[in-house]
């Protein structure tokens, strides 16, 4: 009789008056046992919940572990982005590993391949690319810039051809091709795919340089004189803008897209030089000193400008790490000024830390 009681206490203490006029009396009996029987689906419901919930975290832990593809490939692309390219190669194979039909993943990884200048493999995932996705027009264009850098001429010209076929309007496409006609000798074909780019880019200063070397190698002088003329007058202060920007670059510590800009600057700059120096051949070749003797002076003006652009070039190289690129610029710098005595204290530098690092 006690037991029930203390029983019967112990259910009053749990339930509610109110909950104890919903039932009947005769249901009272049991409600210790209903208590029981809720609170044991509690418990079994809490350990579920810990169970699932265990799941969950091992089932994240797993996918940090393993990337999807397009977290590879973003990987490669960023690091592409920040100069690493051995990371980069890495998130593009393992891209590569998980999904080998991507056409754009092998192009990708081709294009980090050029960058390092591994050209045959560049080349084969170029080919694997265009394989898997025959109307790839990037990989083709990129392939046949390989293709060029290799001397498989015909070869190239098939390839930026296709790329034109695909895309009538890349004007690189006609003037890497007029490029290769230039190298294999056919001039005229040259100045026609150099015409097709103006036509599509009509302010372009390398397709008036090219088309004027090709006009001089047939003898069109006057022609040459035109179109020198016209990629040295075409955005001249183009170059100093890519100059003070990769030095903005340079100072807020984003060195790769400094050297990007740098590249830019010198390709202008040396263009420039190239231009006046081919402006000055043709007109001693017409008889015309004076004014072969304005652009000798005038290239002379430019050479300090183009020094300087390597030479800042070399410093970035350096800060990223990479002293054999750096001290190839600074030599070179060196070649258009060599007396300059702050290029070879840079040099010394260079040497001395280069030794420095084989000792360790």
């Amino acid at each position: 009789m006690k037991g029930s009681q203390s029983g019967c206490y112990f259910s009053n203490c749990l339930v509610s008056v109110r909950a104890k006029s919903f039932f009947p009396p005769a249901f009272h009996s049991c409600q210790t046992e209903l208590v029981s029987i809720l609170f044991l689906l509690v418990i079994l419901i809490f350990i579920n919940g810990c169970t699932l919930s265990h799941g969950i975290v091992e089932q994240s832990d797993t996918e940090r572990r393993q990337p999807r593809t397009e977290e590879w490939i973003w990987y490669g692309n960023y690091n592409t982005m920040l100069g690493k390219f051995d990371k980069a190669l890495e998130g593009f194979s393992n891209a590569i590993e998980m999904q080998p039909e991507k056409s754009k993943t092998y192009y990708q990884r081709g294009c980090v391949y050029e960058k390092t200048g591994d050209i045959n493999c560049a080349l084969s995932d170029f080919s694997t690319a265009i394989s898997l996705d025959p109307e790839n027009s990037d990989a083709y264009f990129s392939r046949g810039k390989v293709l060029e850098q290799k001397g498989e001429l015909r070869q190239a010209v098939k390839d930026f051809s296709t790329v034109i076929d695909l895309k009538p309007l890349c004007y690189n496409a006609f003037l890497h091709r007029g490029n290769v006609y230039s190298q294999m000798g056919i001039y005229h074909q040259a100045i026609r795919d150099y015409q097709d780019v103006l036509t599509i880019k009509p302010d372009l200063p390398e397709a008036y340089f090219r088309r004027g070397e090709a006009w001089k190698m047939i003898g069109e002088l006057d022609n040459a004189i035109m179109d020198f003329t016209k990629a040295i007058e075409i955005n001249p202060y183009l170059a100093d803008a890519y100059f003070h920007q990769a030095t903005y670059w340079k100072k807020n510590g984003k060195i790769y897209q400094a050297i990007e800009d740098y590249n830019k600057a010198l390709e202008i700059y040396l263009l420039y030089v190239d231009g006046y120096t081919n402006r000055e051949k043709t007109w001693r070749m017409k008889g015309n000193i004076v004014r072969a003797v304005e652009d000798m002076h005038s290239k002379r003006k430019l050479i300090p400008r183009v020094a300087g652009v390597y030479c800042d070039r070399g410093d970035a190289w350096g800060r990223k790490g990479n002293l054999t690129q750096a001290f190839i610029d600074i030599q070179s710098a060196l070649d258009y000024r060599p007396k300059d005595t702050r290029y070879h204290l840079l040099l010394s530098r260079l040497e001395t830390e280069m030794k420095n690092r084989q000792l360790r």
